[in-house]
């Protein structure tokens, strides 16, 4: 059956386009097993091209395929950033005036930032990490901005330092500093595992951490301390231990605008390294030569 579907996605008829993308939408709203068997025997590529489509009933749809696929395993995530597929999201967040497109984007763009730095670092080619972070902080529907939490909190989580760095830039701090009073555990969890793991970033590559100065001057300190005695135990100590580890002593200082790589700063946030002075040659490779300007 699933052959059938490749030659229903070229012809030249847009009912059966929307027909057979709602069809692959549902199909692919399945178990990862299946999931990975429909991946592999459809054309990704034409899938893909049918996001940029101008008809929402064939656009929709796919944004749904690609957020299913994406939900699989990593090798179907890497199948649909070859296939092209970050352009056309990073595009629909930008211009799209329906809070159902970009609620599924951000879906699907967490699904992405829930795997390795690889992957984080083509978020961040594509201009998409900016983007999530002002849609978490600006979107007038609340799932959406939900989502969008979901997308920036999965990829800080296991951030690598550098790659940090470039997140900071990027503006997740005020992100993650309302993600983590929504009331939803869940959600909250994953955040508070993003900022310590921001925080221990910050620290590694810099005594002062000026990462943990600017989240406190973002009020990320007072948010963290507001929310820490509503949070269930586990959650609880977790956050006494971060406030303790990173937080002690600690002198608020001026740094708000550095969050956003501020040029006029006297030391902006991309030229802070690791300790050992080495930028990761792993994280660093292809920002000079984007897939997205391909």
């Amino acid at each position: 059956m699933l052959p059938h579907f490749n030659k229903l996605l070229v012809v030249d008829d847009k009912a059966v386009l929307s027909d057979v993308l709602w069809t692959l939408s549902y199909l692919t709203d399945s178990d990862k097993f299946c999931i990975k068997k429909i991946a592999a025997a459809i054309n990704l590529k034409k899938v893909v091209e049918t996001m940029m489509d101008n008809e929402v009933g064939i656009r929709a749809p796919a944004i749904k395929v690609v957020g299913n696929i994406c939900s699989a395993t990593q090798a179907e995530v890497q199948e649909i950033i070859e296939s092209g597929g970050l352009v056309p999201l990073q595009l629909i967040l930008a211009n799209s005036s329906l809070a159902m497109h970009h609620r599924e984007v951000c879906w699907a763009l967490s699904n992405i930032a829930a795997g390795p730095n690889e992957h984080v670092k083509n978020l961040l080619e594509c201009n998409l990490i900016s983007a999530l972070a002002s849609v978490a902080q600006s979107s007038p529907d609340p799932g959406t901005r939900k989502e969008a939490d979901w997308a920036i909190a999965n990829a800080c989580s296991e951030i690598s330092e550098y790659l940090c760095v470039r997140m900071v830039e990027a503006g997740v701090l005020p992100a993650l500093i309302g993600a983590v009073a929504v009331p939803d555990t869940a959600l909250q969890e994953i955040t508070i595992a993003a900022i310590e793991r921001v925080m221990y970033c910050g620290l590694s590559m810099d005594e002062d951490n000026q990462i943990a100065r600017m989240f406190e001057d973002l009020g990320g300190l007072r948010e963290l301390e507001n929310v820490h005695f509503k949070l269930p135990a586990t959650l609880h100590e977790k956050v006494t231990e971060i406030i303790d580890t990173y937080f002690a002593d600690r002198e608020p200082g001026n740094v708000v605008s550095m969050a956003m790589g501020d040029v006029g700063s006297e030391q902006p946030m991309g030229k802070m390294v690791p300790e050992d002075g080495v930028e990761p040659n792993s994280d660093r490779a292809g920002f000079e030569n984007s897939s997205c300007n391909n």
